[in-house]
Order: C-alpha cells, then structure tokens, then sequence
C-alpha cells in the first residue's frame, strides 16, 4: 500500500497528529470537515451531470430509431466496454448484408453475424450528408441534422464533466496538492469508503479528504509560530501577528511595530537597515524568517491550488450544464417533437 495514501485516507492515529493540542486538532478537523462538504458537492454536480449526458445518449439512439424511417444510417452509443456507460455518441453507416449464404440454414447463420459499419468522425458533416444520400433519408435531412446538433451537445457534456473530475484528480495528486505532505488525518466518513460509493469517487474523496487537512494544518502552523513567539522580546519591538479575514481565510502572518499597528509583511535586510537593528538583532530576525517564509509559500501554494480547484468546478458544472440543456433540448425546438414526446 502506498504510504501517501491509505484506502481510507487515514493513518491509525488522529489527536495530536498535528504536532498541536488537541482542542486545536478538534478545532481543525472541524473546519475541514466542512470545507470537504463543500467540495464534494461539486465533486457530486459533476458525476451527476456527466450521468445524465449518459442515459440521454442512450434516450437519443432510441429517439432517433422512432423519428426515422428504418435505415443503414444509425446513432450508436461508444463505451470503452462493454457493459460500461457510453462516453460518446456516433454515426454509424451499417453496410448491407453479404449475400453468399444459399440454404435457408446458412441465411440465418449470415442474420446471425455482426454487420460492419462505417464510423463518422465528429466534424466532418461531409460525411454526414454522404450518410443521409446513401441511407435514403433526404426527406428526412433537417430531423438528421437535428439530431446531430443534439448529439455534439451531449458529447460536449460528457467531455466538460469527465475532464473536469480527471483535472482534479491530477491537480490534487501531485506535491502541489499535498500528496507528499507529512501531515496525518483522520478517518472519512463513512459514506465515502470504497464499499459505500463507486472507485472513482472513493480516490476523489479521498484525495479532497486530504488536502482539506492538510490546507487547515498548514494555516494552524502559522497560528502556531506565531503563538511561540509571543512571549518572547523580539528586538526593535517587533511581533509576529496571527490574523484571518475575508481575503485570508485560512490565516497570515504580519509582522507588527511597537504600537501594534501593521508594519511588514516580511522582514528583508533593507527593512531590518531602515529600523536601525544592530546585526546581532538582524540575525535573530532571518532566523525567524527562515521559519515562517516557507510556511507562508506553503499555505500560499495550497489557497492558490483551492481557488483553481473552485473555479474549474464551477467553470465546468456551468459548461455542461449549458451544453447538456442544448442536447436535451435542442431536438424540440430545432426539428418538432419526436413521435415518443408527441404521444
């Protein structure tokens, strides 16, 4: 098993796993555990919407099969296969039966065969309105192309959804995400297991699980350093402030004056020459900022890779959400009513 990532996303220990006390980890998992709420929801609008362009691919094909007349010129659903959800909607051009058989045994046998088809790639309507001449579907070419508007909208759906939840698999399963990150979590709840929902969406849990912790760990490290060094007597009067706010959720570290209003928010050797610290003070100045500079990267990496995670999931669910509107839709206002919905 690999030691980033355990099958329920957690080692056996959970209080003091932060190096902190535990009314503070308490404190913590809290928080994550309503942050990961939230990802998960979007986690969940993306499966469902990537759901929902599957069964309507497979609701079009028979809408298709009812709308015209029987011919070689069909939609077929593509999975990867068989037996799996179809990721995709295709034309197919079905070529006509081989005419060798001469017994009535082997006619059926030759019924029995599977037939081969031509596949349309998406994009080329060329192609397409070759298919329309030769299936004999001319009368019927604005249904036909009705149809194919519908399709590349459902397409388009399943493509936005299924890239977005693979992007955030890559994004959060990388050093970036905390993948390599030594900070410990707890267990997931207990709807999240792999025996509780499907694999794909036990690793995202487990993965949104993690860097939800790890994100707060980081920020509970700042509070932390700043917490150490309260008591101590800085030179020139400095302090280490602890603060969060609407454009910091999670927490930054400001250096202070004297008076207690904000000075710096970092301390370099320009500014520790412009306060006049001797070079004994300069020095215990760079060995804390050796401390929390790292720190304040790490929490600044992860709150970035937060907001491309909320912007790619609502960018996304927005998309396809859009397109799956246009391939649901689209059929009933471009070419009429197809015979099921008029019934």
């Amino acid at each position: 098993m690999n030691d980033r990532f355990s099958s329920t996303g957690s080692p056996p220990k959970t209080l003091g796993s932060y190096g902190i006390s535990p009314r503070a980890v308490l404190a913590i998992e809290a928080e994550a555990e309503n942050l990961f709420v939230q990802l998960r929801q979007r986690i969940d609008e993306l499966v469902t919407l990537r759901t929902q362009a599957e069964r309507a691919m497979e609701d079009l094909k028979d809408d298709y099969n009812l709308s015209v007349p029987a011919t070689r010129l069909r939609l077929r659903p593509w999975s990867l296969k068989r037996g799996l959800p179809p990721y995709a909607v295709y034309w197919i051009f079905v070529n006509l039966r081989r005419k060798l058989a001469e017994t009535v045994l082997d006619r059926a046998i030759e019924r029995l065969k599977p037939r081969r088809f031509v596949r349309f790639k998406v994009g080329e309507r060329r192609r397409l309105r070759w298919g329309i001449f030769h299936g004999g579907l001319a009368a019927e070419r604005r249904t036909v192309l009705a149809f194919d508007r519908e399709a590349a909208s459902l397409n388009e759906a399943h493509r936005v959804a299924a890239r977005a939840l693979d992007s955030l698999r890559k994004m959060l399963d990388s050093r970036s995400g905390g993948a390599y990150d030594s900070t410990r979590i707890p267990l997931m709840p207990r709807d999240c297991y792999s025996d509780c929902c499907p694999r794909e969406l036990h690793r995202l849990y487990g993965l949104h699980w993690r860097f939800a912790h790890v994100l707060l760990a980081a920020g509970s490290s700042l509070r932390d350093l700043a917490d150490r060094l309260r008591h101590e007597r800085l030179p020139g009067g400095l302090r280490l402030k602890f603060r969060r706010n609407p454009e910091h959720p999670f927490g930054q570290l400001l250096w202070s004056g004297a008076g207690g209003r904000v000075a710096f928010s970092k301390l370099t050797g320009k500014n520790t020459r412009m306060l006049r610290l001797r070079s004994g003070d300069r020095k215990i100045i760079a060995r804390i900022e050796r401390d929390r500079r790292p720190r304040v990267r790490w929490l600044g990496s992860l709150t970035r890779l937060l907001k491309r995670l909320r912007m790619k999931t609502l960018t996304a669910i927005g998309k396809a959400k859009q397109a799956l509107a246009r391939g649901v839709h689209g059929h009933d206002t471009q070419a009429g009513p197809s015979p099921v919905q008029a019934g």
